[in-house]
């Protein structure tokens, strides 16, 4: 998940841990410990890319438990029920017909054209992020000074998202929208007729 390995070790109940590492910096970071976190014995790791979740079993609980991929929220999904559960896989709100895109993540971030377009005064602006990212998306007049700033550095998750653009206040003409993340920059054009 974004070039990022995820894994579970320790040796007895004192240490064990949910580490991951930056497979491009070969930095290693421990999110969830014995600790802090009541970790006993995790088994099994499962990755919720959409929605910067991960999983794991815990064999002591005999429970699956659940935590935002910073180690923080810990969610206790089943406990006791389980007897002694080892693997998870999960699949989130997705259903595989083929090897393409087997994980539901866009494989590159992508502006997509505006619709309707034209337009008036309202349409729709969708984007994709192959990673989670502070974003900027905003929209300019020909000449290239801003006009409105739709969001403004917010962070958004791996996915899909459409935003919903009033231009009511603005005059007829060609205009640019623009989305900035921390890599790249994206523009289109729009047009508002009205």
């Amino acid at each position: 998940v974004n070039n990022t390995l995820y894994w579970a070790s320790g040796f007895q109940a004192d240490d064990m841990m949910i580490s991951r590492m930056d497979l491009e910096t070969n930095n290693v970071a421990e999110i969830l410990n014995a600790e802090d976190h009541g970790l006993l014995s995790p088994l099994g790791i499962g990755l919720d890319p959409q929605n910067e979740h991960i999983y794991w079993s815990d064999s002591e609980k005999n429970s699956i438990q659940r935590a935002d991929f910073t180690g923080e929220s810990i969610t206790t999904i089943s406990e006791g029920s389980l007897d002694t559960p080892r693997d998870i896989d999960i699949f989130v709100n997705e259903i595989i017909t083929s090897s393409e895109n087997i994980s539901g993540i866009p494989s590159k971030i992508e502006l997509e054209q505006n619709y309707p377009n034209p337009f008036n005064p309202s349409t729709n602006i969708s984007f994709q992020l192959n990673e989670s990212e502070l974003i900027t998306l905003s929209v300019h007049d020909i000449l290239g000074r801003r006009v409105k700033t739709l969001i403004n550095n917010s962070r958004y998750a791996i996915g899909r998202h459409t935003i919903s653009f009033n231009a009511g206040d603005l005059s007829s003409g060609v205009y640019i929208y623009r989305l900035e993340t921390g890599r790249s920059v994206h523009t289109k054009k729009l047009t508002l007729i009205k």
